[in-house]
């Protein structure tokens, strides 16, 4: 039952991940919505299970029988296993594990969903910084065509505090600093 819930969970949230990403990619949002959407597919990448699924099934493969077998001997479970085998005369617990032929396959999904959303999650963010700094180097461009503009109509006026003036208003002259790329 465990196993089922945790392949509905995971499968659940590597669909809505795929296609959170896939309509992030595609779909023209506005830049807030883009960096929300971003946001919870981060989230759904972080609920995905299958990878930690896979590596609990890998440390039960070789160390169930182990830790198990401790348990019954050592652990919490010697006193009712002692009870049953002398009473009873069965073992309380037999523990195996062993991996079938579709474990590989399985690894190899879950690997995908581990490492495809973050590659994807990466582009998108990239894209969206790139966006975020035409965005920015669209505005002072447009704010220094309308300086120039004001400048040649004869609008503009420098002040003894270095500051310019175009029309009625005037602001302060801003000096790039020294750490500007």
């Amino acid at each position: 039952m465990i196993f089922a819930h945790t392949r509905i969970d995971s499968g659940s949230n590597t669909g809505l991940n795929q296609v959170g990403l896939c309509l992030v990619w595609t779909l023209p949002l506005k830049p807030a919505s883009q960096d929300a959407a971003i946001q919870v597919c981060h989230a759904l990448d972080a609920w995905v299970s299958l990878d930690v699924f896979m590596i609990v099934l890998l440390i039960a493969n070789f160390d169930f029988e182990r830790m198990t077998g401790y348990a019954m001997q050592h652990g919490s479970m010697s006193e009712g296993c002692d009870w049953m085998k002398s009473h009873l005369a069965f073992e309380c617990l037999v523990p195996s594990v062993s991996l079938c032929e579709g474990f590989a396959l399985v690894a190899a999904a879950a690997i995908a969903t581990h490492v495809i959303p973050k590659v994807a999650l990466r582009a998108c963010r990239n894209a969206t910084t790139h966006r975020d700094e035409a965005s920015a180097r669209s505005r002072a461009s447009s704010a220094l065509a309308a300086v120039a503009a004001a400048g040649q109509a004869g609008q503009v006026s420098e002040g003894e505090d270095g500051s310019i003036a175009t029309g009625s208003s005037r602001a302060p002259l801003v000096q790039p600093s020294s750490n500007c790329y």
